[in-house]
């Protein structure tokens, strides 16, 4: 039984633009989990499973537990899904052993059996995370939901990129509906869905169906949303997408993309070569060289955890988004600038601007950190900006505490992997 669990729940547009190997503060190594400990929580999984209840669920499973591309809570909503179709009796263990998983510093592998009501057993994996001891996957309930984790990625697609004049954003060439026009857009990690001017909406024949609040740097705002479109990109097609229509859009661009290429396929970037290499979910093998890191990836957004030291003296943690449509190297959001008084602490700024987001206008003081990094990606004298408080963003409550922008990310060509959670960061050529 597959299910597509994809189609589900609506991608919903939250535009946030303009704005490891190891997590950061994570020791080197993380030592095995016993198979007392590993039998013990499949058996209370199993348990909430046959239970079909996911809160009971929550109290075996990882923070950052998966179904496929999915994060938590949303797994959990997919997994819900699965487990109302399906008659599982139980999921034993079927091995004596846990063994580390190759490429990553924490998690952690046994195998298990599940059994299905009137069905021949199943083999799976259970993967766990060792910081926790909880359960990160199971590939079984990947495999129903159309996802193999073993298969080898197929490479699907090769697609040009353009890197934008005066900066290092990506520019897509892609088509909208029936719309015969080849449209530039602009591929923005920081946004979770598709965005338009409405002067592209009305040539194009797109019609906003509700509008819902979005989150913007700085602050909230309504965007009216388009259902049911299509996206061409080369010979493939992004089918049942959300499009929000604003007034206008970065200028020189007709729209933006965000995550949805990239919960799709693996999609690697390749500045040298100018080029977007997409592939099909599957066992996916990074260039031979590089840093791989760990991600989270909840509503929508890429989160890396990393480390800021402004000054040298006091280095403070955040979750960071990886935003390519953002132009800067970091801009640290006003709550995280708040709470830890980076602006108070010594630092110098060398300038001061604005930045402006679906009209909610917040001031930017510009200038330089000691040092900046996340897992094996390490700066110093790295150019930062930091929000100021205005009246506009006093209740923001963004997802994260900052954003990494392009001027960083262009520093290395990149492969963003949802399916295992990870991005894998490449040495360029120049």
């Amino acid at each position: 039984m597959k299910l597509n669990l994809l189609l589900l729940i609506p991608c919903f547009c939250a535009v946030v633009s303009c704005a490891p190997k190891q997590p950061a503060g994570e020791s080197p190594a993380v030592a095995l989990l016993t198979t007392a400990h590993c039998r013990q929580t499949i058996a209370d999984f199993s348990k909430a499973v046959q239970a079909k209840d996911t809160a009971l669920l929550a109290q075996s499973v990882s923070p950052d537990f998966s179904l496929a591309i999915a994060s938590w809570p949303t797994s959990a909503f997919y997994l819900q899904h699965i487990l109302n179709q399906l008659s599982i009796d139980s999921i034993a263990p079927a091995a004596d052993s846990v063994t580390a998983m190759r490429g990553s510093s924490f998690k952690q592998q046994t195998n298990a059996v599940v059994y299905i009501n009137g069905k021949p057993p199943v083999n799976t994996n259970i993967v766990f995370d060792g910081r926790n001891g909880k359960i990160l996957y199971v590939d079984y309930f990947d495999r129903v939901s159309g996802f193999d984790r073993n298969k080898p990625a197929q490479l699907k697609a090769v697609i040009p990129i353009e890197q934008a004049a005066g900066d290092n954003s990506i520019i897509v060439a892609l088509k909208l509906n029936n719309y015969e026009k080849t449209l530039r857009f602009l591929f923005d990690t920081g946004a979770d869905g598709i965005a338009i001017s409405s002067e592209l909406a009305e040539k194009a024949g797109i019609k906003a169906r509700f509008s819902q609040n979005a989150s913007a740097v700085g602050g909230n705002a309504q965007v009216n949303i388009s259902q049911g479109n299509t996206v061409r990109l080369d010979s493939l097609q992004l089918r049942n997408q959300n499009i929000a229509i604003f007034e206008k859009v970065r200028d020189n661009i007709d729209g933006i993309i965000g995550l949805n290429i990239a919960k799709s396929y693996i999609v690697r970037v390749d500045f040298d070569e100018k080029k977007m290499y997409l592939y099909d979910f599957g066992a996916y093998t990074y260039p031979a060289e590089g840093e791989t890191e760990t991600i989270t990836v909840p509503k929508g957004l890429i989160i890396i955890p990393g480390t800021l030291n402004l000054t040298g003296e006091k280095a403070v943690d955040g979750r960071f988004v990886f935003d390519t449509g953002a132009d800067y190297y970091f801009m640290g959001y006003a709550p995280f600038v708040r709470s830890n008084r980076l602006l108070l602490g010594g630092f110098k700024p060398e300038g001061q601007s604005a930045t402006v987001s679906m009209g909610i206008s917040t001031p930017v003081f510009e200038g330089k950190a000691a040092s900046f990094g996340f897992g094996a990606i390490q700066q110093t004298d790295m150019p930062v900006s930091l929000q100021g408080s205005s009246p506009g963003n006093s209740d923001w409550k963004p997802q994260a505490d900052a954003s990494i922008g392009i001027q960083l990310i262009s520093r290395y060509n990149f492969t963003i992997n949802l399916l295992e959670k990870e991005i894998h960061f490449s040495p360029r050529l120049q």
